[in-house]
């Protein structure tokens, strides 16, 4: 889709004069999609089940107890709050159930849940990979697969086919998730919980016993949070770019006029 750039003073918070480009893929040419609608529930499909069969594996391995103490799970649940949600959303404003303005609260939630859900699924992912996987331990499982890789590749494709942009200020939000989680994670370990083989600490590298090197742990790992979003930043300019040199030359069927990222 071949938007009208109008530049706008970059803020926190979650209002944009267009809220149509929430409910809409940068690839469409027309003001409705069908194959977007129905790429929105194959994409809240997927989380589902891998949601579903996250928690019935930690049934089967009688960890359940445990399953919400773990970042992982909890950024696999904010994706499919998240990718429901979209599903949901974008449903009811194809049919016309609701319509949007600039101060709707609908399409705001939709981007809050947007931001943090790419953000929390690749830092989820590349802490995972580089600091927690047992690479010795052989043949890598289907569920690891699932939420350590396939949650970022899935949140990956859908930043490259949403059209609705990404600020950088918006971090804040993503830190601030992230902060909710350090400070349970402390509460956690002065209530004296651990994880589901007994130690006192959820992950090895958020070990309170060792204060200071956690606490520089936590650093890195907030430096690498603001990175990645500054990454879904470029990408998100990366897709629009792309999308204007893919359809170079072509008639425009209809105009969004969209703030500059």
């Amino acid at each position: 889709m071949v938007v009208k750039v109008i530049p706008k003073f970059k803020t926190c918070g979650f209002t944009h004069e267009n809220p149509e480009v929430f409910v809409m893929s940068q690839w469409q040419n027309k003001p409705k999609s069908i194959i977007y609608l129905m790429y929105r529930w194959v994409f809240a499909i997927f989380f589902i089940f891998v949601l579903c069969y996250s928690m019935i594996s930690s049934v089967e391995d009688d960890s359940i107890n445990y399953w919400f103490i773990y970042l992982t799970n909890i950024g696999l649940l904010i994706c499919t709050i998240y990718s429901v949600y979209a599903a949901i959303f974008v449903s009811i404003v194809h049919f016309g159930i609701i319509s949007l303005e600039s101060n709707s609260f609908s399409y705001k939630v939709f981007w809050f849940l947007s931001n943090i859900s790419i953000v929390l699924a690749l830092l989820i992912s590349i802490v995972y990979w580089a600091t927690l996987y047992d690479w010795s331990k052989g043949l890598l499982t289907v569920l690891d697969f699932l939420i350590h890789a396939m949650n970022s590749v899935a949140m990956l494709i859908d930043l490259f086919i949403v059209l609705h942009p990404m600020y950088f200020f918006h971090v804040i939000y993503s830190l601030g998730v992230g902060l909710l989680y350090l400070i349970f994670s402390i509460i956690y370990y002065v209530s004296g919980g651990t994880d589901i083989n007994g130690n006192d600490y959820i992950y090895s590298i958020l070990n309170w016993n060792k204060a200071g090197q956690t606490t520089g742990i936590v650093f890195a790992v907030i430096a690498l949070a603001i990175i990645l979003h500054c990454v879904a930043v470029g990408l998100h300019f990366g897709r629009a770019k792309l999308h204007r040199v893919a359809t170079k030359g072509r008639q425009q069927s209809f105009e969004v006029n969209k703030p500059d990222v």
